[in-house]
């Protein structure tokens, strides 16, 4: 599992200063396990919190899902890297699932670089390139900034300067603000976070308990049945 007692703490407490009542919110919503057997923290989001109108969201899989799992992660966050190679394989291997990208560069002003950089491939070079930028980083066991960010942007073939110039501008800003405030919102002090339907998941629980997940919103319309 990748969450602490002293995280979850913490998650508790900032979930106090968000803008729903966190004392009604119970951070074990659905009793859940990781693939480690610890149990997994969650809890009732309100449901006007959404990506819907959300702009810079990358989305991987069926544009017509029957399940929807919604990742906030940060680029030098080791069990986001765990989690990207994961999440890629249930994409390829489902066809009716969908997964939306949040940035939350919550780790160090690095890993704000490195958001700035795909945001600014987004927009150049649309969500394909994002895509594939995104699982490049997470690829690499080097910490990840503008400067490793860039250079793998240009083995992907893209224009490196152009998004360099693209990465500085305001409106990439503006769009990684939005991010953020969500995810404080949500309470998503633990990277990576998943919003399911109306239920934040604070860490990853690994791959085995996120396909669970998954069936279970099938079966019961609930990220747990019974």
């Amino acid at each position: 599992m990748t969450f602490s007692r002293r995280q979850v703490l913490k998650g508790a407490a900032a979930l106090a200063a968000t803008s729903f009542d966190a004392r009604a919110q119970t951070h074990f919503y659905k009793s859940i396990k990781g693939d480690d057997g610890a149990p997994v923290p969650n809890y009732l989001v309100p449901a006007d919190l959404t990506v819907d109108r959300l702009p810079g969201v990358v989305w991987a899989g069926t544009e017509a899902p029957d399940v929807i799992v919604v990742e906030f992660f940060d680029y030098n966050c080791p069990f986001c890297r765990k989690a990207a190679v994961d999440l890629e394989a249930i994409v390829k291997q489902d066809p009716e699932f969908r997964l939306g990208l949040v940035n939350n560069p919550i780790l160090s002003p690095q890993s704000l670089e490195a958001a700035r950089v795909q945001q600014a491939t987004l927009k150049l070079f649309g969500p394909r390139a994002a895509l594939a930028l995104h699982l490049a980083l997470f690829s690499s066991r080097q910490p990840n900034n503008r400067t490793t960010a860039l250079a793998a942007a240009k083995r992907l073939g893209l224009d490196a300067e152009k998004i360099e110039v693209a990465a500085a501008g305001e409106d990439i800003g503006r769009v990684l603000e939005r991010h953020r405030k969500l995810a404080e919102s949500l309470g998503f002090t633990a990277t990576p976070s998943f919003l399911v339907k109306t239920v934040g998941i604070l860490g990853y629980p690994g791959p085995a308990a996120m396909r669970k997940m998954i069936a279970s919103v099938r079966g019961c319309d609930q990220i747990a049945c019974g």
